[in-house]
């Protein structure tokens, strides 16, 4: 299996005509400050660029900017600037420049968006800078493409089997354009548009089809061809919406694409050396603008940008650089579209590139298949969320198929969720289906050292799309960790919910005092949960060789009705019974402390009989193993205490029994034996290894195969 990688520099690069501008980096929002966005250890990330003023750079040679408007204080009913209003402070300006002796070369009046981009000269720059209307200038700069097992990892098939497949719902797809002739879309490439730019002084040529800046309808999203990156929309595309089999199929398989152009061909110095494909800040704007010209028509839920330029620490710096752009994402979330875009690929373990940076885009990260950041995908304390982008096996141009890696490939995960999102929840808002993404994630929890040895501790939700479509639909999901009766604290119940799923192992005893184990493994159907209540015995020791478990038989149906995602009731052969939250500390149940492991059932594949449950709880973690005596009768064991570090922790091991049956009335457990010392060793959120009494160690990895 081969790898496509797409890591960008560490900033964007910029245009040879004009040199390199750097920018004012402030504190990042993390857990630890710094000055300036910092590099994850080991990782090589390019040095930033002195600042210098636009007008400064100008009187080297031409240079393309962005003017905003001030004011505009009339606006629509959703609440950004009405067309008109823009439209009349547009000609207001381009009358002034004009009398003033001004050409304008490269004109573009935005049609929802309160700005004009152009090329200036230092005289055209001045006169901008002076305009009674003009807030502020920005340099149009340039982006790079920001490089089958996933789509199940995300849940989605199980989405499907609940309807939501993105059916009638649309998806765009800014990048390098699409090949709508490919099988994997099925013919649901719906509409296609182009915004290119023909920029001679900087070695910009259009790739629109005709030659020209913009192009709309059949054909005009065409793939590039004949420089590396053009085969990047295609592929992008099929993460997000393709389909051949229920095995090979992206994440809304039956969603609609909207396929927008928006590179450039350059040559000369700013490629390195031969050609290359950039795309402009204000193409990418004109893409949006017109994205929500067309956004009822195709009810477009989503626009994927899977792509990059310049890195911030902060999302108030971020905002500042990129108002332009960040007023087309507004209006497009004021209309009801997401606009999703990669975090990038620099390494950065406290800054992400722009535009994701921006505030009202929904930024995406990239992790592995169990669970782990992938570096050097960009993190920061502002990241919305992570998904999965490690060798995606995805179409490209030609009518075949490949694999790529980078959050370039995470993003177009999070852009087909919200499609399955938006047909879920056709009236819900933006900021819910946010919300909902976020809400229905798998947290991670993740501890990343910088370059300066400085420790970034974070919690970030990893797409779940059925935890999401529940969210959206105000179904309750049980949070994942241990649970009880308080009232009845024989009784200990290791729960998780993943993909529309519960697995829940319950802590009884036998009539003679024997540990019980039961395992329940359930769809969800709303806030409800049923299955078969399985007995099992005749597995793993402690200390032996390892031996397979067996199911002794099916006792009766355990159905279990959540409130809210702490409070619920199981209903079993035993009656009814009131569960909640387990805490840790014997207070409350507090959020686990950045860097610890995720919380759930972890097994050793090569010995299936051995169960284990983690869950930490601030710095406190509690361990239970659900085991067999040398008879082959269940008994299980508890750990707790304080964790050494967020991945150490070394405590004594308990067996329990006398407690609590099935069916009977309540009783205590009465005995505890604590049998010796385990140590616990976390390599990242879903890897560990445990070492027990006897000195036998084991490797176990999280358990998600339910």
């Amino acid at each position: 299996m081969s790898f496509g990688w797409d890591f960008l520099p560490a900033r964007v690069m910029r245009l040879a005509l004009v040199g390199a501008l750097g920018f004012t980096l402030l504190a990042p929002n993390a857990h630890a400050q710094s000055d300036a966005p910092e590099a994850a250890a080991g990782v090589p990330v390019a040095p930033q660029a002195a600042p210098e003023a636009l007008d400064n750079q100008v009187h080297r040679r031409p240079l393309r900017v962005i003017a905003r408007f001030r004011g505009m204080e009339t606006t629509d009913t959703a609440g950004v600037a009405s067309v008109p209003a823009i439209a009349g402070a547009q000609d207001r300006l381009a009358r002034r420049l004009w009398n003033g002796g001004h050409s304008m070369p490269g004109w573009h009046a935005f049609r929802t968006v309160p700005a004009i981009v152009m090329e200036v000269d230092p005289s055209s720059l001045a006169s901008l800078a002076i305009d009674p209307e003009v807030e502020g200038v920005e340099e149009d700069r340039l982006a790079k493409p920001d490089l089958a097992t996933s789509v199940p990892l995300v849940g989605a098939p199980t989405a499907w089997s609940m309807g939501y497949t993105g059916a009638g719902v649309g998806i765009a797809i800014l990048d390098t354009g699409v090949e709508a002739s490919h099988p994997f879309f099925g013919g649901r490439v719906v509409h296609e548009a182009c915004f290119s730019s023909n920029v001679p002084t900087q070695g910009a040529t259009s790739l629109c089809p005709n030659g020209e800046p913009t192009q709309t309808g059949a054909g005009a999203g065409a793939a590039c061809s004949g420089m590396g990156g053009c085969g990047h929309g295609t592929h992008v595309a099929g993460i997000a919406a393709g389909y051949q089999s229920s095995s090979m199929a992206g994440v809304a398989r039956d969603a609609q694409i909207v396929a927008i152009q928006v590179f450039s061909r350059f040559s000369g110095s700013v490629c390195g050396s031969g050609q290359c494909v950039l795309s402009y800040t204000s193409d990418q704007i004109r893409a949006l603008d017109y994205v929500r010209s067309i956004r009822a028509t195709y009810n477009i839920a989503s626009v994927n940008m899977s792509l990059g330029g310049g890195v911030h620490a902060t999302q108030s710096s971020c905002d500042l650089a990129n108002q332009s752009t960040k007023a087309a994402i507004d209006a497009l979330r004021a209309a009801g579209t997401v606009t999703v875009i990669a975090s990038g690929n620099d390494g950065y373990v406290n800054a992400m590139s722009e535009p994701a940076c921006i505030s009202s885009a929904v930024s995406v990260g990239n992790t592995t298949d169990n669970d782990n950041i992938f570096i050097p995908s960009n993190i920061a304390s502002f990241l919305t969320m992570m998904a999965p982008g490690t060798g995606i096996r995805s179409s490209i141009p030609g009518g075949l198929y490949g694999n790529l890696t980078g959050t370039s490939m995470s993003t177009p995960h999070v852009a087909g969720a919200l499609a399955i999102l938006r047909q879920a929840s056709p009236s819900a808002t933006v900021g819910e289906l946010v919300s909902a993404l976020r809400n229905g994630g798998q947290v991670l929890s993740l501890s990343l050292r910088g370059s300066s040895g400085t420790t970034y501790n974070y919690s970030v939700p990893r797409l779940d799309v059925v935890g999401s479509v529940n969210a959206v639909r105000g179904n309750v999901t049980p949070a994942t960790g241990w649970w009880w009766n308080p009232s009845e604290p024989g009784r200990g119940f290791s729960l998780e919910t993943r993909n529309g799923r519960l697995f829940l192992g319950a802590f009884l005893y036998e009539d003679d005092g024997s540990p019980r184990w039961f395992v329940v493994n359930a769809p969800q159907n709303g806030s409800s949960f049923s299955g078969p209540l399985q007995r099992f015995g005749s597995g793993q020791t402690l200390s032996g060789d390892y031996r397979a478990p067996q199911m002794v038989g099916t006792v009766g149906t355990a159905t279990l009705n959540f409130t809210t995602s702490t409070n619920g009731t199981i209903t079993w052969p035993g009656g009814t019974i009131a569960i909640q939250r387990f805490p840790v500390n014997g207070q409350s149940v507090a959020a686990p402390q950045g860097g610890s492991p995720t919380a759930g059932w972890w097994w050793s594949p090569n010995e299936s009989g051995t169960g284990w449950f983690f869950e930490v709880q601030d710095a406190n973690i509690f361990i239970s193993g659900y085991l067999y005596d040398a008879g082959g009768n269940p008994v299980w064991y508890v750990g707790s205490g304080p964790m050494l570090s967020a991945s150490a922790f070394d405590g004594n091991l308990q067996l329990y029994g006398g407690g609590q049956t099935l069916t009977g009335s309540y009783r205590a457990p009465s005995s505890s034996m604590t049998v010796g010392q385990v140590s616990l060793r976390f390599s990242g959120s879903s890897n560990a290894t445990l070492t027990l009494p006897q000195g036998r160690t084991i490797n176990l990895a999280r358990f998600t195969s339910f």
